[in-house]
C-alpha cells in the first residue's frame, strides 16, 4: 500500500511540557512520510489558537491533539484509514470525560433545537465507525476541505454557550461535512489525582483516589499564572 498523503499533526499545549506522557506519545506516533509535526503552546484563548493552526497548516489533513491525552503509536494510521470513505471529513477516537463512568465527549442530537448543553453519549456497546452529532477536539482528524467549506472563524464559542469544538462540528455538518467517531479506537484522558490510604469498615487499609478536575480553583490559578496570554511560539518537532 502506498503511504497516505502527508498532513500536519499539532499538539496544542496550554502549558508547554506539562504532560510529558502526551509529548512522548506524540514523538512515538506513526505518521505518513512528509507529515509536519508541531507543538504549539498558547494562552487561555483556545479557539484563537485553533484558528491560528487551521489557517496555515500544511498537507491534506490536520490532526489536533490536546496535551492531556495518551494514545498508541497507530492512532493516526487508524483514523486516516477512514478517509478512504469520502463521506468522512472529521473523525475522532473515543474520549471519556474526566468524571467517573463511561460518559464520552461526543454530543448526541438534542431533543429540542435550542437545547443546551448538548447531551453527551455514554458508552454501551457501540462499535466501529459511526456518524455522530458533534465531538470534542481532544483528538480530532480533519480534512482540508472542511476549512474550505466552513467560513472562518472556524472555532468560536456559540452565543448560546456551545463549546467551540462542538460548535465547529455543527458548522461542518451544516456545510455538508461528515463527522464520525471510530468506537474501536480510544485514547486516555489524563487528569491529576490525589491518592491516600484510608481504612474500610473492617479496619483494613485501602487506597482512596480523588480526581482533581481542571475546573478546580487551584488548577485554574496555576494555569492562569503559568500560561501566557494570546498566542505563543510554535515548535517544529520534525
Amino acid at each position: 500500500m502506498t503511504d497516505p498523503a502527508p498532513g500536519t499533526i499539532v499538539l496544542l499545549s496550554s502549558v508547554l511540557g506539562r504532560y510529558s506522557a502526551t509529548a512522548q506519545c506524540l514523538l512515538d506516533l506513526d505518521r505518513p512520510t512528509g507529515s509536519r509535526v508541531l507543538w504549539q503552546a498558547g494562552g487561555l484563548n483556545i479557539p484563537a489558537n485553533r484558528n491560528d493552526i487551521s489557517g496555515d497548516f500544511v498537507g491534506d489533513w490536520l490532526l489536533m491533539i490536546d496535551d492531556d491525552h495518551t494514545f498508541q503509536p497507530d492512532l493516526l494510521r487508524r483514523l486516516l484509514h477512514h478517509f478512504a470513505d469520502d463521506r468522512v471529513d472529521i473523525v475522532v477516537p473515543v474520549v471519556l470525560m474526566k468524571v467517573p463512568g463511561l460518559l464520552t465527549s461526543i454530543a448526541t442530537a438534542p431533543a429540542e433545537p435550542d437545547q443546551w448543553p448538548l447531551p453527551l453519549l455514554t458508552l454501551t456497546n457501540q462499535r466501529g465507525l459511526q456518524s455522530v452529532h458533534a465531538a470534542a477536539t481532544a483528538v480530532m482528524l480533519i480534512r482540508r476541505r472542511v476549512f474550505e467549506r466552513v467560513v472562518p472563524p472556524w472555532f468560536e464559542h456559540h452565543p448560546r454557550g456551545y463549546g467551540h469544538d462542538h460548535y465547529f462540528c455543527l458548522k461542518a455538518r451544516a456545510a455538508g461535512c461528515g463527522v464520525y467517531c471510530d468506537f474501536d479506537v480510544s485514547v486516555g484522558h489524563i487528569t491529576p489525582i490525589a491518592i491516600w490510604p484510608v481504612r474500610d469498615n473492617s479496619g483494613q487499609w485501602r487506597p482512596n483516589l480523588q480526581t482533581l478536575l481542571p475546573g478546580d480553583q487551584a488548577y485554574t490559578r496555576e494555569l492562569t499564572r503559568i500560561a501566557a496570554e494570546g498566542l505563543m511560539p510554535r515548535f517544529e518537532l520534525g
